[in-house]
């Protein structure tokens, strides 16, 4: 079995729907919403999304298991906590489609908690493509769970929900999470009889992580400031970089010009330089000027690799001046 995760793509959306179809709350008119709700948060930075996929020799790679969260603010986060009835991700939805009043976070709504106090994320999927009893099924929520965390990486998480319907999903989950309620309130509140499939609600937050250094979500609260602020053009290349992508390769993708990206990578560069001139080591004996950018490349990348928090939208503190040859002064609120 030879699995890769990898960030979903709209063109994926049919084969995540597929796999969501199988679980209580998926309802047909969630299903029909869904398509809408991913193009509308992707085209603004808004969801975190990842597919895995199994490659087999001589077979078009197939899509066995999508996750996806989203950032929300404290009013919808309190909302959920108090747990007054199911169906999470179904209201999430629907006011993000209504076109006003969405709870969810944009790139400068996330840039802001991503510099202060942190992060409040929900899960809205999580689906591997078979049940959780067989071999497949645990190789694919494994990696789901690796794919969840690796998207996380470089954001300031304060305190994450999973809404859970699948009795297969509650052994994984209690490994990871804790139950903060079953809507028993509600069903005796509403008078509603319970369902088969009901929802349970589970979290944790970095405080409970802090708690217990064993937690297996720990690695979802890691975190490091940033320290060079690239600018969002900059990140948004590199993050395409992170791939090999060739500089004609990133200018199609990024739908700019060869020059562009070229004064791109100058731009980071000469950030480096001015906050950490060691990270790009001088170059020994006579290279060559493209075995030079070559080598300067490769620093970089392999930097950004193990500092995906360069990546992430983040409000600059103002103390941060262009060209000041020092490392930037982090806010006290932003220290870890």
């Amino acid at each position: 079995m030879n699995l890769r995760y990898r960030n979903f793509r709209l063109a994926d959306t049919q084969s995540c729907l597929r796999l969501l179809e199988i679980y209580p709350d998926s309802t047909a008119r969630l299903l029909s919403q869904l398509p809408a709700f991913w193009k509308q948060l992707l085209a603004e930075q808004a969801i975190i999304a990842v597919t895995i996929e199994e490659c087999e020799p001589g077979h078009r790679p197939q899509i066995v298991g999508f996750g996806a969260t989203v950032f929300v603010n404290e009013g919808f986060m309190r909302e959920a906590l108090a747990a007054r009835e199911p169906c999470l991700i179904q209201r999430l939805v629907e006011r993000e489609l209504r076109g006003n009043g969405s709870p969810i976070l944009r790139r400068n709504g996330i840039a802001r908690a991503n510099a202060a106090d942190g992060l409040n994320t929900i899960i809205v999927h999580s689906a591997p493509k078979t049940p959780l009893g067989d071999e497949p099924g645990y190789a694919y929520r494994y990696y789901l769970k690796e794919a969840i965390v690796w998207a996380h990486r470089g954001y300031r998480i304060k305190e994450g929900l999973q809404e859970v319907w699948s009795a297969n999903d509650l052994e994984w989950i209690e490994a990871y999470l804790i139950r903060r309620s079953d809507y028993s309130e509600y069903y005796g509140r509403t008078g509603r009889p319970v369902p088969q499939h009901r929802a349970y609600l589970y979290g944790v937050s970095a405080d409970e992580v802090l708690r217990n250094a064993s937690s297996l979500a720990a690695p979802v609260f890691l975190y490091t400031p940033p320290r060079f602020h690239f600018s969002r053009g900059a990140q948004d290349m590199l993050a395409l970089a992170l791939d090999g992508e060739t500089d004609i390769a990133l200018a199609n993708s990024l739908n700019v010009s060869l020059a562009t990206v070229k004064m791109r990578w100058r731009q980071i560069y000469e950030r480096i330089e001015e906050i950490s001139p060691e990270l790009i080591p001088e170059m020994a004996g006579k290279q060559s000027e493209a075995n030079r950018g070559k080598e300067k490349r490769r620093h970089v990348i392999e930097y950004i690799r193990n500092h995906p928090e360069e990546l992430r939208p983040f409000a600059v503190p103002r103390n941060i001046i262009p060209g000041r040859r020092s490392e930037p002064s982090i806010p006290r609120s932003v220290r870890p």
